[in-house]
């Protein structure tokens, strides 16, 4: 793909039909009643601080023995989550929402320029909106896409990053804080150049701020000219990426029906309070 122009897909859980229940199911047996993906974001969040708190103590026997315990956890959780994402992928459970071929094709590319440069940023662990991107471009377009998981991937569950979690943890590895924090630096460079980003499916919720700051870092370029997010409730998720957006800079921010692309609303600042 030539260098003409750079379009950027965000993707998150609501690209994905049955994203959560993967993930659900390998915390369910940790826990006596059923639970939801809102219960599984707190859980997450607990248990990333709960893991900061024990690494703050002095390096002594007591609080190393309680440190491994609650890191080897983890680690045991993460490989649940990736088999558990594995399988569904691999059964048909998860498959992407029939919308993102709309959004590609209408937002992503809506000129059809088939030397378009294009970034995939997936929020997710698993790979299907990657195969399905991937297998949707590659009818028209040329050359090769390589998605940039942000929060890691069931390619290697060591590195998959929970709720809440940053690149420089305490409890992480100086490997693994460098290979975590070289994906974030990519995204971040990647978006410095794009002209056109579309959010979809994705909430960028308040508990992942390490997400938020890269992307504010890779939106404060002078190339980028609009930003269309795709979600039901775009006018919340509209008003966060306002926060993300440099006030010296003029980025047209537009929201759209999730299931009617041509419904859209653009955010002015004034049109967000209301």
């Amino acid at each position: 793909m030539t260098e003409t122009s750079k379009s950027v897909l965000i993707v998150g859980a609501g690209a994905v039909q049955h994203a959560w229940s993967p993930v659900i199911r390998a915390i369910q047996p940790d826990v006596n009643f059923l639970i939801d993906g809102d219960s599984a974001n707190s859980f997450f969040a607990r248990l990333i601080y709960l893991l900061r708190w024990w690494y703050s103590f002095p390096d002594e026997e007591h609080t190393r023995t309680i440190q491994k315990q609650h890191l080897d956890y983890l680690n045991l959780l993460k490989s649940r989550i990736a088999q558990e994402l594995s399988d569904a992928r691999n059964s048909g459970e998860l498959a992407v929402r029939p919308q993102l071929y709309d959004v590609i094709d209408h937002l992503l590319v809506p000129d059809g320029n088939k030397n378009a440069n294009f970034m995939l940023v997936n929020t997710n662990w698993d790979t299907v909106a990657d195969e399905a991107t991937r297998s949707h471009l590659i009818k028209t377009h040329d050359g090769e896409l390589y998605p940039l998981h942000i929060h890691g991937s069931v390619d290697d569950h060591r590195l998959l990053y929970l709720p809440s979690e940053l690149t420089r943890e305490p409890y992480r590895t100086p490997g693994e804080e460098q290979q975590v924090g070289g994906i974030h630096n990519s995204i971040m460079r990647g978006l410095e150049d794009a002209s056109r980003v579309v959010i979809y499916g994705l909430s960028l919720s308040p508990l992942d701020a390490e997400l938020l700051q890269t992307l504010a870092a890779g939106f404060s370029n002078d190339n980028l000219a609009e930003i269309h997010v795709v979600v039901p409730d775009h006018k919340l998720v509209a008003g966060r990426v306002r926060l993300l957006l440099d006030p010296r800079k003029t980025v047209k921010l537009i929201g759209h029906d999730i299931d009617d692309l041509s419904k859209e609303v653009v955010y002015t600042p004034s049109e967000i309070a209301r």
